[in-house]
């Protein structure tokens, strides 16, 4: 009996699997990295044109509508928010849109975004509250290790190390 292989599974950033119920929380912020061995087609010159790249360390940085486009020797750094991107700061980034966001986002910056490796993912949760949120400041998230708290008038924000 012979076996046949089956080809291997193309990786994707956003997974068939997950669920797409809806959920409180979004995927917001995040980080990718393309290395120069997958930017088969993609014209470096004019990439650079759209970002209004300058000068960076050993490579070239420049901003694409929110994302942040850092390119090196060894591939393309892209950091952003997806959610503010395609729907605005002040709207929810639904799954489904979420795959059309990285659609837009591979088109409009000829990469193939799919190979790109996941380095960072933020998730936001927005939270209606019946009082302006600075009544509530002294009381969110009291003890997060490994996090600094900064009280700021319009909330609450965490910076980490890591």
């Amino acid at each position: 009996m012979t076996h046949i292989k089956s080809p291997p599974l193309k990786p994707f950033i956003i997974s068939e699997t997950c669920n797409h119920f809806p959920v409180q929380f979004e995927i917001d912020t995040v980080g990718l990295f393309l290395d120069l061995d997958k930017l088969r087609e993609t014209d470096i010159s004019t990439l650079l044109l759209k970002i209004d790249a300058k000068p960076f360390h050993n490579g070239y940085k420049g901003r694409f509508k929110n994302f942040t486009v850092t390119i090196y020797e060894t591939g393309i750094s892209i950091y952003g928010s997806f959610s503010n991107y395609y729907v605005g700061p002040a709207s929810i980034l639904s799954f489904s849109d979420l795959k059309h966001a990285v659609v837009k986002l591979e088109k409009e910056l000829n990469l193939n975004l799919q190979e790109a490796k996941l380095n960072r993912v933020d998730v936001n949760w927005n939270v209606c509250t019946s009082k302006p949120v600075e009544a509530y400041n002294k009381f969110l998230f009291l003890d997060l290790s490994r996090f600094t708290r900064l009280e700021m008038a319009g909330g609450v924000n965490f910076k980490t190390a890591s």
